[in-house]
């Protein structure tokens, strides 16, 4: 019976969607014994295995049949067979639409049989299914819908016909009036763009373009992607008793973080940041963009400077879900990116960077060396803040200086760097900046001493030093910012909180310091 659905339909996938997507299936034989201490573990491996296998030769009884000649692959997915006058394959322009409907909608309609019903389904399956979205349900869907699930809300069987919830993490910008009103009065915007902005209708997903105008200084967009470090280590080691109940309980709480819990957290940072950042109360809208996020991953799109500060306290967030325990790290890539670029270029270089921060490795003062749970940005990674505490099993290994000159490119030193505190130290030098204490001018001086004298492993040409000395003594006329200055860079580094950086850490990074501090004080419109 199983073999002959996974026939049906991996024929199905291989029809639609070619090599692209396919079902890869695995088994064991399981008895009750089975469900007894360590030989659920040892059934859970022989399924692995099982998967594994079968992942290596999916659709091997499927020949790979060529598109036609003459085909057009979709601009979109490049991937699929498009319709010669249209730019998108069908199935695109499908999840398109069904990305619209998903930030508006609050009812999911799941028919599992093929049955005829009025009225076109948002995804059509053929014989496998219908999803329909409404936020009033038809009667006639009603009685023929196998399950109905109330999306982001818990009420069950609220109106007699919800028999289940399912978290979406679906935040979406959308144009309001306000928020029309507001980048028609501020934003840096072309002709062109405001025409198509006065054309947009009301409660419309807010074009990617639009939403980094709201970002401070440079409009440019950040591209967050994460994902828990060591899950698999988790779920096979770190269960003490290792039973069903508690591998689902396990997997549920952390989709329930990733799928309920963002959208509050989006909610709340774009609200705070309206009122902090723009001084505006009346705008109503989210301003980060939800890819996708749920299981134990998340891929993010918001103006640069919002999603910086955002990964700080998604990280702090979920640091207190998982009960201060560090084994649950997440390991995460920022590319900043101009807000023309591709969201293929966009998952492709958030994915390099994501990959740097899973390898990375950090160095304490008493030579306690600590993997993954970092944060990459400009390819170097950070952890995220000192509110982490107590990393201790799975984050934790100690080298020898030989294993890690043997593996790694870059040499050890005392580079336990917060990627808080580097937000508050580049805060500071733009408050300096756009209070003309400090110029744009100094800024690049540094930046170019930091390149010449600065290697790619960390090691500082003490040659630095005086010329740091003599670039801040010549322009910076204010005592006690110069002061500062020194005192940073020259004398005890920066102290924020309860966390510190040493002077040496603050000159590695001072490229991605003074990158920040210089977007967030780069000429435009008034923020308002």
């Amino acid at each position: 019976m199983l073999k002959e659905f996974k026939n049906k339909l991996s024929e199905y996938l291989h029809r639609e969607f070619h090599l692209d997507l396919s079902i890869v299936s695995g088994q064991t034989e399981l008895s009750q014994e089975h469900l007894k201490g360590d030989k659920l573990r040892e059934a859970i491996t022989n399924l692995q295995i099982s998967i594994d296998e079968d992942k290596k030769r999916k659709s091997k009884k499927l020949l790979t049949k060529d598109f036609e000649d003459g085909f057009h692959v979709c601009k979109s997915c490049k991937s699929l067979p498009r319709k010669e006058k249209e730019d998108i394959c069908k199935w695109c322009n499908t999840f398109n639409e069904l990305g619209a409907k998903l930030a508006r909608h609050e009812k999911l309609f799941i028919i599992y049989q093929f049955e005829n019903t009025n009225g076109k389904p948002d995804l059509d399956f053929g014989e496998f299914g219908k999803v329909y979205l409404f936020n009033k349900p038809e009667p006639e869907i009603m009685t023929k819908a196998k399950e109905i699930l109330n999306l982001n809300s818990t009420k069950l069987a609220e109106e007699g016909y919800t028999n289940g919830f399912k978290f979406i993490a679906n935040i979406v910008p959308t144009l309001t009036y306000e928020v029309r009103d507001y980048l028609l009065k501020y934003a840096d915007l072309e002709e062109k763009d405001k025409k198509e902005l006065k054309e947009l209708p009301e409660n419309s997903i807010l074009p990617l373009n639009y939403i980094a105008e709201f970002a401070k200084g440079d409009k440019k967009l950040a591209v967050l992607r994460a994902d828990v470090d060591n899950l698999g280590l988790i779920f096979s080691d770190g269960l003490r008793r290792y039973t069903i109940s508690r591998i689902a309980t396990l997997s549920r709480m952390l989709d329930l973080f990733f799928t309920g819990y963002i959208s509050i957290l989006i909610n709340k940072v774009s609200e705070d940041y309206m009122q902090k950042e723009l001084g505006n109360t009346s705008l109503k809208t989210d301003l980060i963009y939800t890819v996708y996020a749920g299981g134990d991953d998340l891929f993010l799109i918001g103006p640069y400077n919002l999603i910086l500060d955002f990964v700080v306290e998604l990280r702090r967030k979920f640091y207190k879900y998982t009960a201060n325990n560090t084994d649950f790290g997440i390991s995460g890539g920022i590319p900043i990116v101009g807000s023309k670029v591709s969201l293929e270029y966009m998952a492709k270089i958030s994915e390099e960077m994501e990959s740097i921060s899973k390898s990375a490795i950090f160095t304490t003062k008493n030579k306690q060396n600590y993997l993954k749970d970092a944060i990459t940005i400009f390819e170097k990674s950070f952890k995220y803040s000192s509110e982490l505490k107590g990393y201790n099993t799975y984050n934790q290994r100690i080298f020898s200086n030989e294993e890690l000159s043997k593996h790694y490119k870059k040499t050890p030193y005392d580079n336990y760097v917060n990627f808080e505190t580097i937000l508050s130290i580049a805060d500071k030098i733009a408050e300096h900046m756009v209070r003309k204490d400090i110029s744009r001018a100094l800024a690049y001086r540094l930046l170019s001493l930091h390149r010449v004298y600065v290697s790619e492993d960390g090691k500082i040409d003490p040659v630095i030093y005086p010329k740091i000395f003599y670039q801040i003594g010549r322009n910076v006329k204010d005592e006690k910012v110069r002061n500062s200055l020194e005192e940073w860079l020259l004398r005890k580094g920066y102290s924020y909180g309860e966390d510190s950086i040493s002077k040496e850490n603050l000159i590695r990074n001072l490229d991605v310091i003074l990158s920040i501090a210089l977007m967030k004080t780069r000429g435009g419109k008034k923020d308002g």
